[in-house]
């Protein structure tokens, strides 16, 4: 504008509140003797990643219901969250689904996806047994290239479950 080439123009207060999603910001600017220059900005906002609760209780033989939830819709679909397993004393003879590779997989326009875990029944009387799960940050953000937030506060899940042959106890 007035002849000179300008690289970057700071935006003086400007402020977005951007909901999850893509968007297409338009910028034009003006100079003094009413030249303009516009542009086009691809924004892109992801959105956080959560268990939609933090524990649950079953029995054996039940399925626990894992629901995880996106604060708002992707700018990009398909994707997947890998869940891990962070501890206790369930392991892959405990459930019919591998515990190593649970993966759940969102499709256009979801913001909530279920994955199911089947406990069968083992018929052995044992103590309660936990597993817990959790959504870890592998979508490769840094510094500078952040993407997806998992959600701290809601990110660990635990399921216990209670042995379902259990011996009545009489008083």
């Amino acid at each position: 504008i007035n002849g000179a080439t300008l690289s970057e123009v700071t935006a003086g207060e400007f402020e977005a509140n951007l909901v999850p999603g893509s968007h297409t910001i338009d910028w034009q600017t003006e100079d003094t003797s009413g030249n303009t220059a516009v542009t086009t900005q691809d924004v892109w906002v992801y959105p956080s990643i959560a268990f939609k609760a933090a524990t649950q209780t079953i029995g054996e033989s039940q399925s626990a219901l894992l629901t995880l939830k996106l604060s708002g819709t992707s700018p990009f679909y398909p994707f997947d969250v890998n869940i891990f397993v962070a501890g206790g004393g369930i392991s892959n003879e405990d459930v019919t689904e591998d515990l190593n590779s649970l993966v759940v997989s969102f499709s256009e326009g979801e913001t909530e996806k279920t994955l199911e875990l089947i406990f069968p029944d083992d018929t052995t009387a044992e103590p309660s047994e936990t597993l817990s799960l959790l959504i870890t940050d592998d979508f490769n953000s840094a510094p500078g290239n952040e993407s997806w937030t998992v959600d701290a506060a809601q990110n660990t899940h635990v399921i216990t479950v209670v042995d379902a042959n259990a011996a009545p106890n009489f008083v």
